[in-house]
């Protein structure tokens, strides 16, 4: 299968692996939904088909570029999200200070390795002007093998005023060979100016049966305390696996679980 790492979404999976098959993906599209339902994932999973170089009809996952994917490391993507202003050297530019490159890479290769490990800078203040700047510029430059560029625009609700009028220009005249994808909750989170030309692709909340069944294959959770995971999580898969990957919190989820079969059983 195309996005097969995009868990559940039969609807908007649908919608974007006809657009990729028949040629006619738009240059701007705005994956939105709740947080936690495979946006970013699915965002990244369709750059890298496209950007695959077997030509089959899903990414195959084993040649240089799959592999380049696989830590977000390709030369046709670019992940943007939001940053504080102490990872920038540059603010105009939006050149990283070497702390701030680290970080950041050490994000992405967390993020390559599973697409729905969350992507959050502590402090971060949004989606600042020097990462725009320096957006445009990455999509100016030609390719040579015929792939496109996909760049990647993560909770494109927190994009700053200045930054989000910059925006607006790339999407005004988009360079050849060149796909925009931005995130967020909902379309009204956008500029309107930016909605309107975005091809919207909606994303739903995940059931908590299907949080718990991928909490369950992941960890060695029961199937009472993955499902009580799931449920607190609202829904948000992303949450639910940093939750349930701390120990401690693992073990009040176990305890939490106990008592809530022990509270059920009591009242039957």
């Amino acid at each position: 299968m195309p996005l097969e790492r995009v868990i559940a979404q039969t609807r908007a999976r649908t919608l974007i692996e006809r657009m990729v098959q028949d040629n006619r993906l738009p240059h701007a599209l705005l994956f939105w939904g709740p947080p936690g339902s495979g946006k970013s994932a699915a965002a990244i999973e369709t750059a890298r088909w496209l950007n695959c170089e077997a030509g089959l009809s899903g990414p195959c996952g084993s040649c240089e570029s799959c592999r380049q994917f696989a830590a977000l490391e390709h030369p046709h993507f670019m992940y943007l999200l939001p940053l504080p202003g102490r990872a920038l050297a540059d603010a105009e530019s939006g050149e990283l200070s070497q702390a701030g490159a680290e970080e950041l890479s050490e994000i992405l290769r967390r993020k390559g390795a599973d697409p729905y490990q969350k992507a959050e800078m502590s402090g971060a203040q949004g989606i600042l002007i020097g990462q725009i700047r320096a957006l445009l510029q990455w999509a100016s430059r030609k390719t040579f093998s015929g792939r496109p560029r996909v760049a990647l625009v993560d909770q494109a609700d927190r994009l700053r005023e200045e930054a989000g009028n910059a925006l607006l220009k790339l999407l005004e005249e988009p360079p050849p060979d060149f796909i925009l994808v931005l995130t967020a909750p909902s379309p009204e989170d956008l500029l309107p100016t930016l909605r309107s030309r975005c091809q919207a692709v909606e994303f739903d909340r995940l059931a908590p049966a299907v949080v718990a069944a991928e909490l369950a294959r992941r960890f060695e959770l029961d199937p009472v305390a993955a499902d009580v995971a799931a449920r607190l999580s609202g829904g948000d898969l992303s949450r639910a696996l940093d939750f349930a990957a701390q120990p401690q919190q693992s073990v009040q989820m176990h305890d939490l679980a106990i008592n809530l079969v022990r509270h059920s059983l009591g009242r039957n």
